[in-house]
């Protein structure tokens, strides 16, 4: 015990919260049969996408300085910060100075592991983790998806071969290597929704033949906390972008 364990207290309940909230939403959903569908999916129990509504807040000091000082002060005082974040890509770039940052005020009591299955973007993301904080960055980069088991599984991303062929597609090039996922409905849902009429808008079956599939290693929630040595409790801040699958996949971290 700590003089510290407020905070440790408040880290908890803020996490539980959540994913008392989530689990809630879940049983809801189920209780209801409710399915949510997005165009041009094929909707089943098993494997489904979804996607939340409101855009996603960026992960920023400046954002909320208020629990960004509240890691710091548990970084400095207590132990090492432990960060667990899963479908990292190659980190976006205020997702990497909010980590740059937060090791840069920690004094580097700070640990970070992060998940991405796609072996460029593993390499990709340790050269840019190298680059902004340093070489003593205490990260440790996993090559794997998260998964429901831990049979290699088919990751799917979209071909930059895409603009070649439809050189006016709206989103920019740069972002297409980041619409990747377990689930190939969701890449093509995620192309269409930059659709156009002089592209895909009404063509969805075009996007097929950009589709890029890879098999990649699989890691169940559980081997996750094994192979990167935490417990539940000891996560102090937990990132997932699971592309469609995180309401499927996060209640596994709770049993």
């Amino acid at each position: 015990q700590h003089g510290g364990t407020g905070i440790c207290s408040s880290l908890m309940h803020s996490v539980l919260g959540f994913f008392t909230w989530l689990c809630l939403t879940i049983r809801v959903i189920a209780r209801r049969g409710s399915v949510v569908c997005l165009p041009y999916s094929k909707c089943r129990p098993k494997n489904q996408t979804c996607r939340a509504a409101p855009p996603r807040t960026k992960m920023s000091k400046e954002d909320d300085r208020a629990h960004f000082q509240m890691l710091v002060q548990h970084g400095r005082e207590e132990r090492m910060l432990n960060v667990l974040h899963i479908g990292t890509n190659d980190l976006k770039d205020d997702e990497l100075d909010w980590y740059r940052d937060l090791h840069a005020e920690t004094a580097g009591a700070l640990r970070m592991f992060f998940l991405e299955p796609q072996p460029h973007i593993v390499r990709k993301l340790r050269q840019r983790v190298f680059e902004a904080i340093g070489p003593k960055h205490n990260a440790e980069v996993i090559e794997a998806a998260l998964c429901f088991d831990t049979k290699p599984t088919t990751f799917y991303s979209v071909s930059e071969m895409m603009y070649e062929d439809f050189p006016n597609y709206t989103i920019p090039q740069s972002m297409v290597a980041r619409i990747s996922s377990l689930s190939r409905n969701h890449v093509i849902d995620l192309v269409m929704q930059f659709a156009k009429e002089d592209d895909f808008a009404f063509r969805p079956d075009l996007v097929d033949a950009y589709v890029v599939t890879i098999e990649v290693r699989c890691l169940t929630a559980e081997g996750v906390l094994k192979e990167t040595g935490l417990a539940p409790a000891d996560i102090d801040v937990f990132v997932s972008d699971l592309e469609g699958y995180d309401t499927q996949l996060l209640p596994f971290f709770l049993a």
